[in-house]
């Protein structure tokens, strides 16, 4: 059964005016802020959706931020019903239910894709792992968090410092873009709060609906790792496609 989770209370929406100019609204709880801004700061505010009047409008920030659904959802006005002057206008629970419907429309799409790319993606992520870890878990940020429809996610693995070649926790966290750096100490104190609980197949650790925190684990050729996001639903093809995922990454 899918289980939901309602919008959380700050959450960030966009519309693109022309090349030039975005509207961005931010809703905390029952206050709204509005401020214009420029396609780079697209780069670094964690938008849960970007919307635009026609195609041709997104077709115009491409050049400036290549695959930008990749970063977060985008949709038209034709597929929202949402013109510019209705976006200004939107309330906060008007705009939670826009999140939560461009949302799962997102996840179902990635869930879609990599349904039918399955042992491609595999395939392509197994080629970074010998030698690019770094690219490979970067990738695979991306991949579930399209898949999960996550606010955030973060993953923990074991990766080789780059001073000495010991062993060492690299954690790859992002709202945007992945990034990837040592494991604070925080990071390995949720590392051993659930190291019991991590075995060598997918496993979904903890998952709280009404707050949106899911915990699962995983292992990647007998590497093991944890991940740990904030999402809006959690559904049977959701856990099944990332069973898979991780059942063709686990093997040579």
């Amino acid at each position: 059964m899918e289980q939901n989770q309602a919008v959380g209370p700050e959450f960030d929406l966009a519309f693109i005016k022309n090349n030039q100019q975005i509207v961005l609204r931010q809703f905390k709880g029952e206050t709204i802020g509005d401020r214009v801004i420029t396609e780079e700061d697209l780069r670094h505010i964690p938008l849960q959706a970007l919307l635009a009047h026609d195609f041709q409008n997104l077709a115009d920030l491409q050049g400036v931020i290549p695959d930008l659904g990749r970063h977060y959802p985008v949709r038209t006005q034709e597929e929202t019903g949402l013109s510019l002057e209705n976006f200004e206008q939107l309330g906060a629970l008007d705009a939670q239910k826009v999140v939560r419907k461009i949302n799962s429309q997102w996840v179902t799409s990635a869930n879609l894709n990599l349904l039918e790319n399955l042992f491609p993606i595999i395939t392509r992520l197994k080629g970074l792992w010998p030698n690019d870890r770094n690219t490979f878990f970067e990738e695979l940020w991306y991949l579930l968090r399209a898949n999960l429809g996550a606010r955030t996610l973060i993953m923990l693995y074991n990766g080789i410092s780059e001073s000495n070649e010991k062993l060492v926790k690299i954690k790859v966290e992002g709202e945007v873009l992945p990034n990837s750096t040592a494991a604070a100490e925080v990071d390995l104190a949720l590392w051993s709060h659930y190291e019991a609980e991590m075995g060598p197949n997918f496993s979904n650790i903890n998952y709280q609906a009404g707050k949106g925190d899911w915990v699962s684990s995983a292992s990647i050729m007998q590497s093991p790792v944890l991940i740990m996001a904030k999402i809006y639903q959690y559904n049977p093809l959701q856990k099944a496609l990332l069973k898979s995922l991780f059942d063709g990454l686990s093997h040579a």
